[in-house]
């Protein structure tokens, strides 16, 4: 059998070799030390290799698309000097796909070669680039063509002192979105740091997780006299629509296809008025609705009222972190919020924010506002059907269960002068991606009652 040494065990400039070579060896091995960026829910794969240090979702990034990055940064040249802002990043963009737009097209749009050229400084002074065919594979089987884009010239490096620019884009369509691997590498005059090896290196090892595109769905063939075709079966009553409401209470709201209504034990769960969950091999998720009474006396006592602004900052962060002890920590940015409008929506799952990157950098004891500042949690305003709600808040943090995995929690609190109502939602896994679209439903069609 053939052995093939990885890249990270030879001397840079034989591993600028080795990565050109082995493609024709039909194998590129992982480098020792590389790290995987990859999202199952946008479908993409990329390896870097070791040396690289992955990056923190940016705000600049939104207007690009950016979904995930990574860079090297060197300190010395090969020559043993200190490093002047040489470097590389890759960056990966995920936007809708223009409508009818090949990836071929795409590569002639002055927009999409801006997205690359710019790091070569003002448009006069872009170098024409090279465009070629490529192909990214799948890692289930399966392959999308698509283009990629080289240029070569003079631009900015990382600590803006002007030096030898390489960049790569590779565009492709797959299932109207737009995926755009961005890769530029600052070198020093002959690159003896293997720069330009690493983004080749990246660009090769580019993936999808699944390549195939979507089945475009024909007519529906006739059935034989008498028969009816088989629906899904789902359990309890999952597979209905139904209102659920409780006027005493002044609440309502439409239960939707795909969602279980589940027995409360009300032991546990005094006030809890709904559960609602669903699962499958892919994740799940779970809704549960309480409704506390305001101003109740109990022996003769006032009971304080329920603290939601607590319910959604400190005394949930401290169960979180408790639940949720290795790994990162996020959050999400939500959609804007107007005060004519209802404030049950679910957050922008495709906007992370970065909380916490490692167990050692989450603050133990942070006060309500140093939560909120971390866009944890927020106030708002806004109504609840036809009416507005009094004090209200909501917020969400992603953290890993063990042996759940992946796990986002979102809480929604609101005051009536009557009642305080409390939501809380979480998805398992991908269940966000499935039952999202009925947990949204659910929420817009919530009402309060006159």
């Amino acid at each position: 059998m053939l052995s093939i040494p990885t890249p990270s065990s030879l001397p840079r400039r034989l591993a600028a070799l080795l990565l050109v070579l082995l493609p024709w060896l039909g194998a590129v091995p992982a480098p020792a030390g590389a790290e995987i960026l990859s999202s199952k829910e946008r479908n993409y794969s990329v390896e870097v290799p070791d040396g690289w240090t992955r990056e923190s979702v940016k705000p600049s990034w939104e207007k690009d698309g950016i979904v995930d990055g990574a860079k090297r940064l060197l300190d010395k040249t090969y020559d043993g000097k200190p490093a002047r802002g040489q470097g590389a990043q890759v960056h990966v963009s995920v936007l809708p796909a223009p409508e009818g737009k090949t990836a071929a097209e795409l590569a002639e749009d002055p927009a999409q070669r801006e997205f690359l050229m710019r790091m070569f400084g003002a448009q006069a002074d872009w170098p024409k680039p090279e465009l070629a065919e490529t192909t990214v594979k799948g890692e289930t089987g399966g392959e999308v063509t698509g283009v990629r884009l080289t240029a070569k010239g003079t631009g900015l490096n990382l600590q803006a002192e002007a030096g030898p620019c390489h960049g790569m884009l590779v565009l492709l369509v797959l299932n109207k979105r737009l995926y755009r691997l961005r890769l530029v590498a600052w070198t020093t005059q002959h690159d003896d740091e293997s720069l330009k090896s690493d983004i080749d290196s990246i660009e090769i090892n580019f993936m999808l997780i699944d390549a195939a595109a979507e089945k475009v769905k024909g007519p529906r063939p006739e059935m034989p006299p008498g028969t009816e075709p088989e629906e899904e079966k789902l359990p309890g009553d999952a597979g209905e629509e139904k209102v659920v409401e409780d006027e005493a209470q002044g609440w309502r709201f439409k239960k939707p296809r795909l969602l279980e209504t589940k027995e409360i034990d009300k032991e546990v769960y005094q006030y809890a008025v709904s559960s609602l969950e669903a699962n499958d091999r892919n994740g799940s998720v779970s809704v549960m609705i309480s409704v506390y009474p305001n101003g109740l006396v109990t022996n003769g006592q006032k009971v304080p009222d329920q603290d939601i602004r607590k319910w959604v900052t400190t005394s949930w962060w401290g169960y979180f972190l408790a639940n949720h002890p290795e790994g990162a920590i996020q959050t999400f940015d939500w959609p804007s919020n107007r005060p004519n409008q209802s404030f049950l929506v679910l957050p922008l799952f495709e906007k992370p924010i970065m909380v916490a990157e490692t167990p050692k950098k989450r603050d133990l004891e942070p006060s309500s506002s140093d939560l909120e500042k971390k866009r944890i949690a927020e106030g708002v305003k806004g109504t609840i059907g036809k009416e507005k709600a009094g004090e209200a808040w909501r917020g969400v943090l992603k953290g890993s269960r063990p042996r759940v995995g992946d796990e986002v929690t979102v809480r929604y609190g609101w005051r009536t002068p009557r009642f305080t109502y409390m939501i809380n939602i979480s998805f398992a896994r991908d269940g966000h991606v499935k039952y999202g679209p009925a947990v949204a439903a659910l929420l817009q069609g919530f009402e309060i009652l006159k």
